[in-house]
């Protein structure tokens, strides 16, 4: 009798373990660091703080490289976010309060592209600054239909790529129209 006891209890145990692997198995996973897509509404160079309810690249770079809202007026960045600029659109940087140039430091990796096959084109106004500038421990830079234009830098006027672990890639963008200031004249476009 006591063996018919043990086996009950037993198998009461197994079944309530199996039920509790499948409950288990039926939740729903989400990736830890999905990646956000961060659409950009306005073509003002704006780094408002409380924010004005329009969402600058300036702005959705900013959130992007901190995976949070660090500015109000943009969803938060999470992972290796995609930044949506408007085609055909030009966003002129005149933001010199903001930093000048746009400061990429999202070591997931950051996409900017048009919304359409007309790039958007991203004017650094020909200030004494790089147009995009990544640091060291950024990772991949991909621009899919973007123009890059009118930087003015020593080196990378146009985007200086200083990532050690990622990669530039460009699709059907362009970049010109940069000047370096150097006296090498090195990397007026891009430098790496």
């Amino acid at each position: 009798m006591r063996s018919t006891i043990f086996s009950s209890l037993s198998n009461k145990f197994l079944t309530a373990m199996v039920i509790i692997a499948m409950m288990i198995m039926a939740i729903p996973v989400r990736p830890a660091f999905a990646a956000a897509t961060i659409i950009v509404t306005t073509t003002a160079d704006e780094y408002d703080s409380p924010g004005n309810g329009f969402c600058s690249l300036r702005e959705a770079i900013a959130n992007a490289n901190n995976d949070t809202i660090t500015r109000p007026d943009c969803p938060a960045g999470s992972g290796a976010d995609t930044i949506v600029l408007t085609s055909g659109s030009t966003y002129t940087l005149s933001n010199a309060a903001g930093g000048g140039d746009l400061d990429i430091n999202d070591a997931a990796g950051l996409t900017i592209q048009a919304n359409e096959t007309t790039a958007a084109i991203i004017d650094g106004s020909g200030q004494t600054d790089h147009v995009l500038d990544t640091t060291a421990g950024s990772g991949n830079l991909t621009l899919n239909y973007i123009t890059i234009t009118r930087g003015n830098a020593s080196t990378g006027a146009g985007i200086n790529f200083s990532s050690s672990t990622g990669t530039l890639t460009l699709t059907n963008s362009t970049v010109f129209n940069n000047t370096s200031t150097s006296a090498s004249s090195c990397g007026a476009g891009i430098y790496n």
